[in-house]
C-alpha cells in the first residue's frame, strides 16, 4: 500500500488504488480546500488530455517534458510547488501509458483519446422529466430545472451539475463516488436516494436524504466543513448560515407523485410555486396581500387550486389567457 500522497493520487486516477489508499486520499481532501483544487485539476486533465499530432513523432522523454510544460501553463494560477511530484508522475503516466516498446504511439490509438463529452436534460415551467444516467442511476427533474453530465462517466468519479431541483436514485458503486454540484454546494454519495433543490432565484440550497448516506460541503462558503446526512435529515445552505434538521418526506419528495404543498407560504412564495408548477404568470391588482397559506393538493388543476385558495385568502382571479392570470382582492 502506498503511503505517499503523490503515489496515491496517481493510483486513484488509474483506478487501481486500494481501499485503504482511497481513505487516505479522502482524509487528505478534507483537510484543505487547496488539496481538493489540486485533485480536481489533476482529475480533469487526466480525463481530457489529448495527444497532439506533433507528439506522434516524439520520444517518451520529449513528450513528458512537452506535456508537463503544457500542463503547468494551463494551470498557471494553481500553486503546484507542494505537489510537483504528483504532477510529474501524472504527465509520465499520460505519456508513457500510450506507447509501445518502440516509443511510438499508433495513430489509431491516439484517435481514441478524446475529451469528455457532456450532455444535458432540462425542463420548462410546468414540466417534469425522468431520465437514466449512463451508470443506471435514476434522476427525476422538477420544473424549471436542468442537469448536465458526461455521456460516459470516467473511471474514478460520477459528477453531474444541477440547476433547479431533482430527485436521485443512485446506483451503488463504492469505487466511483457520485457527486452533484449545485451552485456552490457539492453532495457526495456512493448509492442512495436523495433530493437537491438549488433554484437560482431562491436564496438557499437544500439537500434531503431518503435512504443511504451523503456528505455535503459548501465550496465557496465561509464555513466549508463537511456535513453528514442520515435518512430523514435535510440540510439548507443560505448565504451566511447552515441549517440542519428532520423533514416530512411527503412534503419534500411529494412533487414526484404530483403533490403540491403550501406551508405558511407568503403570497410571493405561493405564487412562485404555482408559476413554476403550472408554467403560468400571475399579475396582481393593487397592494400585494399578506398570505399565510397552508394546503396540500395532488394532481389537481390550476383552476381547482385557485378556487380553493381564493376562498381562504379572499381574492378573485381571472384567466386573461392560458398563461396569464389576474388576481385582485375582494
Amino acid at each position: 500500500m502506498a503511503n505517499d500522497i503523490d503515489e496515491i493520487l496517481i493510483k486513484v486516477l488509474q483506478g487501481n488504488a486500494l481501499p485503504e489508499e482511497k481513505n487516505i486520499l479522502e482524509n487528505w481532501l478534507e483537510q484543505d480546500s487547496s488539496n481538493r483544487d489540486v485533485f480536481h485539476s489533476l482529475q480533469q486533465y487526466w480525463h481530457q488530455e489529448k495527444t497532439t499530432n506533433q507528439e506522434l513523432t516524439l520520444s517518451k522523454n520529449e513528450i513528458w517534458e512537452s506535456r508537463l510544460n503544457r500542463y503547468k501553463e494551463q494551470k498557471r494560477n494553481v500553486d503546484w510547488r507542494p505537489f510537483h511530484v504528483a504532477a510529474v508522475l501524472l504527465i509520465m503516466i499520460l505519456a508513457g501509458g500510450y506507447f509501445f516498446k518502440d516509443n511510438i504511439l499508433p495513430l489509431e490509438q491516439a484517435s481514441q483519446i478524446e475529451k469528455v463529452v457532456m450532455t444535458s436534460k432540462s425542463t420548462t415551467a410546468g414540466a417534469k422529466l425522468e431520465t437514466i444516467l449512463p451508470d443506471g442511476s435514476l434522476v427525476k427533474l422538477n420544473s424549471e430545472s436542468s442537469l448536465r453530465y458526461p455521456v460516459n462517466f470516467n473511471d474514478s468519479i460520477r459528477q453531474v451539475f444541477l440547476e433547479g431541483e431533482a430527485y436521485f436514485e443512485v446506483k451503488h458503486n463504492p469505487d466511483k463516488p457520485f457527486v452533484v454540484t449545485s451552485q456552490n454546494v457539492k453532495t457526495f454519495v456512493l448509492g442512495t436516494q436523495f433530493m437537491v433543490s438549488a433554484y437560482a432565484e431562491d436564496d438557499n440550497i437544500r439537500v434531503a436524504l431518503a435512504t443511504g448516506k451523503v456528505k455535503t460541503q459548501a465550496v465557496k462558503n465561509v464555513n466549508q466543513s463537511i456535513n453528514i446526512l442520515n435518512p430523514g435529515e435535510y440540510i439548507k445552505y443560505t448565504k451566511n448560515n447552515i441549517e440542519k434538521g428532520l423533514f416530512d418526506e411527503k412534503e419534500v419528495f411529494g412533487w414526484k407523485e404530483g403533490f403540491l404543498f403550501f406551508k405558511n407560504n407568503s403570497y410571493a412564495q405561493a405564487i412562485a410555486k404555482l408559476e413554476r408548477w403550472f408554467g403560468v404568470e400571475f399579475i396582481y391588482e393593487g397592494k400585494q396581500p399578506r398570505w399565510k397559506l397552508n394546503g396540500e393538493y395532488q394532481n389537481e388543476s390550476l383552476e381547482s387550486i385557485l378556487a380553493a385558495i381564493s376562498y381562504s385568502q379572499n381574492f378573485e382571479y381571472e384567466f386573461l389567457n392560458d398563461k396569464l392570470i389576474k388576481i385582485k382582492s375582494k
